[in-house]
């Protein structure tokens, strides 16, 4: 979760005076208790770890798209038609769909997890 406590300006074409004017600190830095001030209303600068997701969640959550809730209930009318063929080559296709869009999740989710710690998080301060 991102907090944006300003609005959408964009910073990096503006005057550096004019940005510090802006965000009520100075060149130097700010001081000591406009940190502790900012900080127990932002909290602390820090990037938060975001929970796992459930891999159980994670491919339930791939039968929620329109398309396949669909497929799912052409299947079921197939059933009840008795045209069992169809039926399961419908069922087949929700169940390849999910697996493939459940491993390409995981695989992505992976990789974040790999960009992560390639980040370097450490950062030099002035305090003035």
């Amino acid at each position: 979760m991102f907090i944006i406590f300003m609005d959408q300006r964009e910073f990096y074409i503006m005057e550096a005076s004019q940005v510090c004017e802006d965000l009520h600190t100075s060149m130097t830095g700010l001081d000591i208790d406009e940190r502790k001030k900012r900080q127990e209303i932002y909290g602390q600068n820090i990037l938060q770890n975001l929970h796992k997701k459930n891999q159980l969640l994670m491919f339930f959550l791939q039968f929620k798209d329109l398309m396949i809730v669909l497929l799912i209930v052409s299947s079921g009318i197939a059933l009840v038609l008795n045209d069992v063929s169809t039926a399961i080559i419908l069922g087949a296709i929700v169940l390849i769909n999910a697996c493939i869009g459940f491993f390409q999740e995981a695989k992505a989710e992976h990789e974040l997890e790999s960009l992560k710690k390639m980040v370097s998080t450490k950062a030099k301060v002035k305090i003035g």
